[in-house]
């Protein structure tokens, strides 16, 4: 393809594009609204009126979720403290008694000891003076034994009641945290799933919104397209109207155009007439076989047999698929129009200036289409081979 022309192709189709672009934005303006198009305005008119509170409830629900979550974590958090102290206490109390019942186990232990000498002396006493020993270091002993337990058990009782109290006490106080924060949580979400229904109520009056929105719009577009609809028949009325006046007006004209040709077909028949017998009396032996020189007749029987050769054999030619041919394929081409009834004469002539005018044309860099490497082959028309034309 030459370079202008793929450069002329490309600025057609950069100002088709512009075209193209100009009449979309046209349209935005001038044509009615597509459903598409119907549909998002509506949308964005709802979204416009109803978005800032539907977002403002969005972020109540968010703060409701995370003010719960961090309630309970707190509470959560006081009941684990809760339950630690309630453990150290408890622990606490653990090594006080077992101190208390320590510092017994001494008490018993001496007093066994001072029990267990005073009974060795008594022996070795009576094993020397035959003299048995005091009843009264038994029960020594034994009221030792005794008061030991009853101190013990009275400094014991108090601390176990308070350490009860304190161990009690913590754990109401951590299970009275694990329920209010439960609490929380459920208040929370109580508050949440209201303002879940309030974005639900919201949310149904933004659809009726875009619906009675896009209900304008579509009323809108079907009163354009009721005044379009009318002002198209007027057009059409007016361009049927202006159509019949013009075939009227064409109808007129074709007859005194047929006239008027009539007429001067009669006027050119008379004149041709009148010049033919004029020749034939200035030449009365011009048919004659050595007179020389034609009639006028005969030169436009002549004129159209020439013409009528030309067109047989462009046809001709054409239907064989414009070959490029050897001599003797044109010498051949020239016996098929003899065949046809034309004068070889004519025929010769006429295929003379058919092949001049072929190698005219011809391309330089070409050998024709049946020598050149991958060239198309063009099949050969019914009646004529690649030898020459059948009879």
């Amino acid at each position: 393809m030459p370079l202008n022309q793929a450069r002329q192709e490309r600025r057609q189709r950069r100002v088709q594009r512009r075209l193209q672009h100009r009449r979309r934005e046209q349209a935005r303006f001038t044509e009615p609204l597509t459903q598409k198009r119907a549909a998002g305005i509506a949308g964005k008119e709802a979204y416009k009126a109803y978005r800032p509170t539907e977002r403002q409830i969005q972020g109540q629900i968010r703060g409701s979720a995370r003010q719960g979550k961090e309630l309970g974590n707190w509470y959560n958090q006081f009941a684990q403290q809760l339950d630690a102290s309630r453990a150290a206490t408890a622990n606490a109390y653990a090594q006080a008694t077992q101190q208390l019942q320590g510092v017994m186990g001494a008490a018993n232990t001496a007093a066994e000891q001072v029990g267990t000498g005073l009974s060795q002396e008594a022996a070795q006493r009576q094993s020397t003076t035959g003299v048995e020993g005091d009843p009264r270091i038994a029960a020594m002993r034994q009221a030792a034994g005794a008061q030991t337990a009853a101190y013990g058990g009275a400094l014991q009782a108090p601390m176990i009641g308070q350490a009860a109290n304190a161990y009690g006490f913590q754990t109401n106080q951590a299970n009275y945290a694990r329920r209010e924060g439960l609490e929380q949580r459920l208040k929370e979400r109580r508050r949440r799933e209201g303002k879940q229904q309030d974005l639900i109520a919201l949310r149904k009056e933004k659809g009726a919104f875009r619906v009675e929105q896009l209900e304008k719009l579509r009323e809108a577009d079907r009163e354009y397209k009721i005044k379009q609809a009318a002002t198209a028949l007027d057009r059409l009325a007016a361009q049927r109207a202006e159509k019949e006046r013009r075939e009227n007006a064409r109808f007129k004209q074709r007859e005194l155009r047929q006239a008027g040709s009539g007429l001067r077909q009669a006027a050119a028949k008379g004149k041709r007439e009148a010049r033919q017998e004029k020749w034939e009396r200035e030449h009365p032996n011009a048919g004659e076989a050595g007179a020389g020189g034609r009639t006028p007749t005969q030169k436009r029987e002549d004129r159209k047999e020439w013409k009528s050769a030309k067109e047989a054999a462009r046809t001709n030619w054409v239907a064989a698929g414009r070959p490029e041919w050897s001599n003797k394929q044109w010498n051949n081409f020239v016996i098929l129009l003899s065949k046809e009834g034309f004068e070889y004469a004519t025929a010769r002539k006429v295929v003379r200036q058919l092949r001049a005018r072929v190698e005219r044309n011809k391309p330089e860099n070409t050998q024709g289409n049946r020598g050149v490497p991958g060239a198309q082959i063009v099949p050969y028309a019914p009646g004529y081979g690649p030898g020459g034309y059948e009879g």
